[in-house]
């Protein structure tokens, strides 16, 4: 992620450079989401669209407000967070949700998350299917979550986040119902991705073919 002093020069680059400019745009709005994850901060997100020449801002704001939990206020002509969003997002990450508490590594792993899963600002369409132009893949989203909810147990956060034993149960016991519901739609087709091994066991909660995943045993907080 920039320092301030660096996103500074960065904009001023960007106001310059015909060469570079859409990189340069991209490579400003991931760091901008930095500062806005980490302290509430969108002030580079209002710089940059005011001070860029040859973009089209109206597209640029489309994939910011697509990608991030901030908006563009018409009548102020900045960007603004959207709370509700953003600290859902936090809680999701499993990182503190007032932003002092939130650490410059933190906002950094957020910055280096949204470089890698992000298409480019010029390439983002409205009808893409996904958060940042990607479709959801379930299987990732699990595997994310269960990430997050581990950080938030080692770090002593996971009542703090809001998250409880049972709801967590609940919520595996629906991704358990959903495989259970593959392994029966794959009916033994050996050209299947889907792990058919436990196919005729017809309950989906625990029980002998279905053991909790490490990940999901928690100790009560």
């Amino acid at each position: 992620m920039f320092t301030k002093s660096q996103m500074t020069t960065k904009i001023g680059a960007v106001t310059r450079s015909a060469t570079t400019l859409r990189d340069n745009v991209q490579a400003i709005v991931l760091s901008a989401s930095g500062y806005a994850f980490g302290n509430g901060d969108t002030q580079y997100f209002t710089k940059l669209r005011a001070g860029i020449v040859g973009v089209n801002v109206t597209k640029l704001d489309k994939f910011i407000e697509a990608s991030f939990p901030v908006k563009f206020d018409k009548g102020s002509e900045t960007y603004k967070i959207n709370r509700t969003a953003m600290k859902e997002l936090r809680i999701e990450r499993g990182v503190a949700t007032d932003p002092k508490d939130i650490t410059d590594a933190e906002a950094a792993e957020y910055v280096s998350d949204v470089t890698a899963s992000l298409p480019a600002w010029y390439s983002h369409s409205d009808d893409e299917a996904g958060k940042g132009g990607k479709p959801v893949n379930p299987a990732k989203v699990i595997s994310d979550a269960a990430d997050r909810v581990t950080k938030a147990q080692e770090k002593g956060k996971l009542a703090e986040n809001g998250w409880t034993l049972a709801e967590l149960e609940v919520a595996q016991s629906k991704v358990l119902a959903a495989i259970a519901a593959l392994q029966g739609k794959a009916g033994g087709d050996a050209d299947t991705v889907v792990d058919d091994r436990n196919e005729e066991a017809p309950q989906v909660a625990y029980g002998a073919q279905y053991e909790a995943p490490a990940v999901m045993q928690f100790a009560a907080e």
